[in-house]
């Protein structure tokens, strides 16, 4: 379930809050993890341009230090109208009760049934009855001796399951028609859920929706790049036919990636790689092809994804605040307040490929419909006049080159030269239109017009034209830009026109300025192209000047 809340209020119940990120070594711009790093980051910024900044932000390395500040919050303030954001580094080992460290990598929870996270720190503050929301994992209320109808604790995540999906059919698409793939799966720490979700969400896409890959080995590694090319090779050296990976993150993945370069015959030649996350490590591996797809969870940004729906839950509970104070603001009591059906929510995710103009394309067209023309409404509530009973509006300009097959006794001739058409279409406008992907690019250049809709023109006294849209013409451009404008041009167009008098008047074919007449009388009378807030690129800055000009010659002939 992907939770998206829109209400902008001014936080009042919650006198004050606070951030704790446990897991940096020397502050809170130490993390390791980049991940970390830039979920504070997003998260204190959320905060702050909603209007309700963090009063204190800690980043402790142990958890003694963790359990040390949440001590001391509660001993200067009232944690009945408190709020904790709270984010937990899952450890690299397992324990099994008072016996020996085991690695997660080689142990599963079954072997280990006492294996948690720990949220000791918490205990008190929760117990207290301060608000609670936890990043990624939550505590079992149980285990501290607590229950949801007196502690309020709320666990947002990204929609791991989504993401696996969303991994999957990037990897559907990038092996259509190759030969059936080996994949093997790296997984994080054996506690952690989000890493069972991501890679079982891929790996149930991939089963039903291209069958044929086949799934083997299975590890742990403990989410770092050393554990992940340790596993790696030893997946690599034992089965050579292994051609594929997911990795439930990005540095188990570049693990992957060094453990093929020094024991696979031929490097990552050949082998496809799916991970999670989007870091900045991993994005030359993504343009070079060997990572398939990784996937954005979109903790990074202020204004997407898991830190904006922090944010906007936050000023929902501020809003009912004079309603359900504490120690009523419970977890079931948010629950009930927000219409959730568990103390969770699920943000959107994003997939990032080494081709997004073609991403871009695939998505706009999964439920685009070619056969239909472009409207914005069909239905309006309030009785005006409805867009979808609207003719579209098409541009049409003609610029002839030339002029041949003259015939004076037919009195007939024929015109080459570009033929350009302007329209917009709602359906296809991509500004805004996915979660956490602002284009770099302001226009994309369609690889075949049978994807959308064209308008069938005609050109009133011709007597022939030849048809405009033909499929992969290597002479037509059809370009759209990111307002949903689309623009095509073709040359050469031809034109045929007979005489309406029945005689071909010589001035008509002879005259210096005839092969720019039809140009004159198609061209001005015609709005410019509305090319948006777009860059003009040079091929519309000649099509714009050229309208000038026939602008300026038909104002000088009146």
């Amino acid at each position: 379930m992907a939770v998206l809340l829109h209400v902008l209020v001014a936080a009042t119940s919650f006198s004050s809050r606070h951030l704790v990120l446990q897991g940096a070594s020397g502050g809170c711009d130490s993390f390791e993890s980049k991940y970390w790093l830039g979920l504070k980051l997003a998260i204190t910024g959320a905060f702050a341009s909603g209007g309700t900044p963090f009063d204190t932000v800690a980043c402790p390395a142990t958890k003694a230090e963790e359990a040390s500040i949440i001590q001391d919050l509660l001993q200067r303030q009232n944690s009945a109208s408190m709020l904790i954001v709270a984010g937990i580094l899952q450890p690299d080992k397992c324990f099994c009760g008072n016996a020996v460290q085991k690695t997660c990598a080689t142990d599963y929870p079954a072997e280990c049934p006492g294996i948690s996270d720990d949220f000791s720190p918490y205990a008190a503050s929760l117990a207290g009855g301060a608000t609670h929301l936890f990043v990624e994992v939550a505590p079992d209320l149980a285990a501290l001796g607590l229950n949801s109808s007196s502690a309020g604790s709320l666990l947002f995540t990204p929609n791991n399951n989504m993401s696996g999906s969303l991994a999957g059919r990037e990897f559907c698409a990038r092996t259509a028609g190759s030969s059936p793939r080996k994949i093997a799966q790296i997984y994080g720490p054996a506690t952690a859920q989000h890493s069972w979700q991501r890679v079982d969400g891929f790996r149930a896409l991939v089963e039903s929706s291209c069958p044929g890959h086949v799934f083997t080995t299975g590890v742990h590694a403990d989410w770092s790049k050393e554990q992940g090319e340790e596993e790696a090779r030893k997946i690599l050296l034992a089965d050579a036919s292994v051609t594929a990976f997911v990795c439930a993150n990005d540095d188990m993945a570049i693990g992957v990636i060094r453990a093929a370069n020094k024991v696979r015959v031929g490097g990552t030649s050949g082998l496809l790689i799916v991970s999670f996350d989007n870091d900045a490590p991993i994005q030359s591996y993504l343009k070079a092809g060997t990572v398939v797809a990784t996937i954005d969870p979109l903790i990074k940004y202020a204004n997407d994804g898991l830190p904006f729906s922090m944010q906007q839950t936050v000023a929902l509970l501020a809003e009912t605040g004079t309603a359900i104070q504490a120690p009523s603001l419970s977890t079931d009591a948010m629950v009930a307040v927000l219409g959730l059906k568990s103390a969770k929510i699920e943000s959107i995710t994003m997939p990032f490929v080494s081709d997004m103009q073609q991403y871009l394309i695939r998505e706009l067209m999964a439920t685009y419909d070619a056969a239909t023309r472009p409207f914005e409404k069909l239905f309006n509530p309030n009785d005006e006049t409805c867009d979808g009973t609207m003719p579209t509006t098409v541009e049409v300009q003609f610029l002839a080159e030339t002029l041949h097959d003259i015939d004076e006794q037919t009195a007939s001739y024929k015109m080459d030269g570009y033929l350009r058409l302007w329209w917009r279409d709602e359906r296809l406008r991509f500004v805004d239109r996915f979660p956490g992907m602002n284009p770099c690019f302001s226009w994309i250049d369609l690889p075949s017009s049978d994807l959308i809709w064209k308008p069938d023109i005609y050109f009133d006294t011709s007597v022939a034209t030849v048809p405009p849209f033909l499929p992969d013409d290597a002479e037509s451009l059809l370009r759209l830009y990111s307002n949903c404008d689309i623009f095509w041009s073709r040359k050469p167009a031809r034109l045929e026109y007979v005489s309406a008098t029945g005689t071909l008047w010589q001035a008509d074919v002879l005259h210096p300025s005839a092969r720019r007449l039809h140009t004159l009388a198609l061209a001005v009378s015609l709005p410019p192209p509305r090319l948006g807030s777009a860059p003009l690129q040079p091929f519309d800055r000649v099509v714009l000047a050229e309208r000038k000009r026939c602008a300026d010659r038909v104002a000088h002939r009146q």
